[in-house]
């Protein structure tokens, strides 16, 4: 790769999807990350828009392309004759293992951390018995792989995990393979906590619950992954599910290509970077229903919106009109700790999230995250963290 002079302009190709939710999520966290690089220049273009191999061949006549950042959907383009005689850099997010090592990068999602939030929100249940339906998408194998055995690694220790794996049978109708599932799914003892791969396919599960007459929430707690919420809202119940940090996943692409551009030299082998999980949404799906779990489901939801403006315990239980003993033993009870640690695990969270995404100042930072000193966030992020925002920023 050509080491650039300084008063070239570096420009990237965006190849993301606009319809898809997740790919303006990733467009939106790349922007976010070029702010800091005014001299960088970037176009973007839908792989699905009519005559987009056209549109890709006079801009790669047009436009020196110095690097292409794509999600999944566009990676299949990359071969073409006119791009590699332009020679860009290519980082892809989540590729297939078979585009993975065309690529100088790959930005992808963290499979451990999935399975560890829907461990965590399985635990808070107090769910013993643990099932995860795979997905039978050989592309995709490798993820559901890592999130079924990192299910079991997360579970408390006397859980025990059930799997299904469906079949690999394309001709098969869809109607079997719900029969299958259903099957499946009544030989589960209940109550259980299920995670399936992806929300069209934790749909599937809602789906055959209901040929099997299981009810959900009350005898399978059900959670998706993608948190696509059209999908997600328009089913009864309402599918919870583990939204990834898709804005977190376009900023890492950015900052790999920058790490790229420095070293003035290709890597020899894929760089791998991995983008994590940025909340569990949680609808009726996985609701709690025991004594006091509606009230802990309320007061997550409004520690979520307010923990960050400031509000503590005693506010919080004002806002909710309980007292604030109540409610922290029905928030202990439900979900084994703390509504003070929930409120700084919230305040957290977005301080992570700022260190990464914006270059406000750390104490900024602190202050708009709900935190009364910047003192007392150095300690809780150190403690939280293992290592310093600064650091965090850097790395």
């Amino acid at each position: 790769m050509r080491k650039k002079a300084r008063h070239d302009t570096f420009r990237i190709l965006g190849i993301f999807e606009r319809a898809n939710k997740s790919d303006r999520a990733m467009t939106s966290g790349l922007l976010s990350f070029l702010k800091h690089h005014p001299d960088w220049e970037i176009r973007l273009l839908d792989p699905r828009s009519d005559n987009f191999k056209e549109k890709l061949r006079r801009l790669a006549l047009t436009w020196q392309i110095n690097c292409i950042i794509s999600s999944t959907g566009g990676t299949k383009f990359l071969d073409g004759k006119t791009l590699r005689k332009q020679n860009p850099i290519l980082i892809a997010i989540d590729p297939s293992a078979k585009h993975r090592n065309r690529m100088d990068g790959a930005v992808l999602i963290d499979d451990d951390a999935v399975a560890k939030a829907a461990a965590h929100l399985f635990a808070s249940r107090q769910l013993t018995h643990l099932a995860y339906v795979a997905t039978d998408n050989t592309a995709e194998a490798e993820h559901s792989s890592v999130r079924e055995q990192a299910l079991g690694k997360y579970a408390q220790q006397h859980s025990r995990i059930y799997t299904f794996h469906p079949l690999k049978n394309r001709g098969r109708k869809l109607f079997d393979e719900l029969e299958d599932l259903a099957a499946y799914l009544k030989r589960l003892p209940k109550p259980c906590g299920i995670l399936a791969y992806c929300d069209e396919l934790a749909i599937q599960v809602m789906d055959a619950c209901h040929i099997a007459q299981i009810d959900v929430p009350e005898q399978v707690s059900l959670v998706g992954v993608d948190n696509e919420t059209e999908l997600c809202e328009s089913l009864k119940p309402t599918l919870s599910s583990i939204m990834p940090d898709f804005e977190g996943a376009g900023y890492l692409a950015g900052k790999m290509t920058l790490a790229i551009v420095e070293s003035s030299r290709r890597p020899k082998k894929t760089l791998i970077r991995r983008y994590s999980v940025k909340t569990v949404v949680e609808r009726e799906s996985t609701q709690d229903l025991r004594g006091g779990g509606r009230l802990v489901n309320i007061a997550r939801a409004h520690i979520a919106a307010n923990a960050c403006t400031g509000e503590g315990v005693e506010k919080t239980a004002r806002a909710l009109n309980v007292s604030r003993r109540l409610l922290e033993l029905r928030f202990r009870e439900i979900t084994g700790k703390t509504i003070k640690e929930e409120i700084a695990e919230v305040r957290l969270n977005n301080v992570r999230k700022l260190l990464r995404e914006s270059s406000r100042t750390i104490s900024d930072i602190a202050y708009s995250s709900g935190f009364g000193t910047v003192a007392a966030m150095m300690v809780s992020f150190k403690k939280r963290f293992g290592t310093t925002p600064g650091n965090y920023r850097k790395g």
